[in-house]
């Protein structure tokens, strides 16, 4: 894989950074240059750069995010990276990339921003929940698809590429892997409220999950969200 140019990278960072800012009702206790932003999130775990941005959000500005599709294009953004690798086989997420971890780094501002416009708001919540992107998946010949916490490396011989509609909520389960921020995510919609709870909660979400920490261990990131599930059942 070619390298991201680094101008790139400063740039989708500065443009979530001032997404967060606009949502914030207090001015940003932290203020720093994006550079030292990115910085932080490559030296920061996704839950630890969660609680570096955490903040009250106006819900008014949060309605302009959804109405104007803001949070659809973040939400894509950390697709994208994913679409291009789905049919080389990695060795994790922009492995063979040059400034792997500057960009790594992107992804997790793209989920706290993310994380900003959803934030105990329950319309951009039962959206998130509820709404489709379309992807490009490994599937085998038999036509099962093949999760991310697979190995895919092994497997590519047998597999065609094929691109479909999956939910968001079952996506930010299968980036889970990557310790960019998607659990962090969805673990914040499971404290939200008891109709985003039932919308998320199902034996699927517990199949994946039980993948995870099976292939990852047993993170805090994957405690938190363990704790968050034990309490709604």
């Amino acid at each position: 894989l070619s390298p991201v140019p680094s101008d790139l990278v400063e740039s989708m960072a500065a443009q979530c950074l001032d997404v967060m800012d606009v949502l914030r009702k207090a001015p940003n206790p932290n203020p720093i240059t994006t550079k030292e932003q990115i910085k932080v999130a490559i030296n920061s775990n996704s839950l630890e750069f969660a609680e570096y941005h955490t903040c009250a959000a106006s819900h008014r500005l949060q309605k302009m995010c959804l109405e104007l599709k803001v949070l659809d294009a973040v939400f894509e953004c950390t697709l994208a990276a994913y679409n291009y690798t789905a049919g080389i086989g990695r060795k994790g997420l922009f492995g063979d990339l040059a400034n792997a971890e500057s960009f790594r780094g992107v992804q997790k501002f793209c989920y706290v921003c993310i994380q900003c416009m959803v934030r105990e708001n329950l319309r951009s919540q039962k959206y998130f929940t509820e709404k489709c992107s379309r992807v490009w998946r490994l599937e085998l010949m038999n036509r099962r698809r093949l999760s991310l916490v697979e190995d895919t490396s092994m497997a590519l011989k047998n597999c065609k590429l094929v691109r479909r509609y999956e939910r968001w909520r079952d996506l930010i389960i299968d980036h889970g892997e990557e310790t960019l921020g998607a659990t962090v995510t969805l673990g914040q919609l499971l404290h939200s409220s008891e109709a985003i709870v039932q919308r998320l909660v199902n034996n699927n979400l517990m199949v994946r999950f039980k993948s995870l920490v099976a292939k990852c261990g047993p993170e805090l990131r994957f405690i938190n969200l363990f704790n968050a599930i034990c309490f709604i059942e």
